[in-house]
């Protein structure tokens, strides 16, 4: 709203007053008035967008998720979509303002891989639409917490048939929640499907170089790690080995450790978990070696242990290193077990070498930990050997 000119409103001489007697109010006047009417002008437009503020029936987003009560299923917050490197995950993607044509508009999928299922195709486009978080309208919480089991409902009862139509919405879904299912999904077909290996090695291998995709890789080698077929067991050996070479193969070392810790073919691939033991310069790559030996339970490997614990730099793989040994429950390890927790200077790795002990049903065993029980000088570890002495004894 804008003010009248202050000549057309007070120029004109009203009720015939004399001109020269309202030529000498003009000049104090004048002033006067603009200063009225522009006053108004301003309250009239504050008290007008504070109604709209009162009366507007969506809130903001901030505000929405300040109001949630923990525990409440139906207003947990909205999953973020797009990139999961976005640093805005809740802005509004550009693909909910530029929709394609043809028959999967969400994709603008313009050809088709060999094998494709428009049935799958239609399915997953439909639940992943169902699932669409969108900021410009309400959200139903428990309507998307219904979709998405169903979503898992459905995808669990797809069969190795429904793999190439999966490979490519990998390739052109822009969710990564929706993205992070779809490598589930790959990985539980693996023992089904021997092709679904090279589907997530592929996926990995475009991608895993730019550190800004180290979540969503960690989710593939997650996935990687349910395939355990034989292509999945040569394909972990090998990114293994290529971190020898290639530092951003390295940085994921430990999580390709730990999906072969997994495989039903472990057995085979000790020296690899044994030279990563020994040398590998991520922690937790030797801490997933460890864990992956206790899985094959080899007294062979009991003499590399051994030596593993005394090189050992960092306590809490010690402890690791100590409980793969217990898990092999061999009664000649006593003696190393009993030394260590004796002699190792941080109480943690004691601990974890009378627990080893324990593990070990040996008349030796359970007269070492007795020995420890009466000998340990600190007292809440001695208070816990105790403890497992009368376990024993029961």
């Amino acid at each position: 709203m804008q003010p009248s000119t202050s000549g057309k409103t007070y120029g004109s001489t009203a009720g015939g007053e004399p001109r020269a007697r309202l030529s000498k109010i003009v000049p104090v006047g004048l002033p006067l008035a603009l200063a009225i009417v522009l006053t108004g002008t301003f309250l009239y437009l504050l008290v007008q967008q504070a109604g709209k503020s009162r009366d507007s029936a969506a809130p903001s987003l901030e505000q929405a998720l300040g109001k949630l009560k923990e525990g409440d299923a139906s207003e947990r917050p909205p999953v973020p979509y797009g990139s999961p490197t976005n640093r805005r995950p809740f802005e509004r993607p550009k693909e909910l303002d530029t929709r394609y044509g043809g028959k999967f508009p969400r994709w603008d999928l313009k050809d088709f891989p060999e094998g494709w299922n428009d049935a799958v195709a239609q399915a997953l486009h439909s639940y992943f639409e169902e699932l669409q978080y969108d900021p410009d309208k309400p959200v139903d919480f428990a309507r998307i917490e219904k979709a998405r089991e169903e979503l898992k409902d459905y995808l669990a009862q797809l069969g190795p048939e429904a793999l190439a139509t999966l490979a490519g919405v990998l390739q052109v879904e822009w969710d990564f929640v929706n993205r992070r299912m779809i490598f589930e999904t790959i990985g539980d077909l693996g023992p089904r499907c021997p092709e679904a290996t090279f589907i997530l090695g592929d996926f990995f291998v475009s991608r895993f170089e730019n550190p800004e995709n180290r979540s969503e890789m960690l989710h593939v080698v997650d996935a990687m790690g349910h395939l355990r077929n034989d292509t999945s067991y040569s394909t972990l050996l090998d990114f293994i080995d290529r971190g020898n070479q290639n530092p951003a193969y390295h940085n994921y070392r430990d999580k390709f450790i730990e999906a072969l810790g997994e495989h039903p073919r472990r057995e085979e691939a000790v020296p690899t978990f044994v030279e990563s033991l020994h040398n590998d310069a991520l922690t937790g790559a030797r801490n997933k070696a460890a864990q992956a030996l206790g899985k094959v339970r080899d007294p062979e490997t009991l003499s590399e242990l051994y030596n593993a614990v005394e090189r050992e730099r960092y306590w809490v793989v010690k402890q690791t290193i100590l409980g793969t040994i217990g898990k092999i429950g061999d009664p000649s390890a006593v003696p190393f077990l009993e030394s260590q927790a004796h002699t190792a200077s941080e109480n943690g790795v004691r601990l974890s070498a009378a627990n080893a002990i324990r593990r070990i049903d040996s008349p030796e065993a359970e007269n070492a930990l007795a020995r420890l029980a009466r000998e340990e000088s600190n007292p809440e570890l001695k208070k816990r050997y105790q403890d497992w002495v009368k376990e024993k004894a029961r």
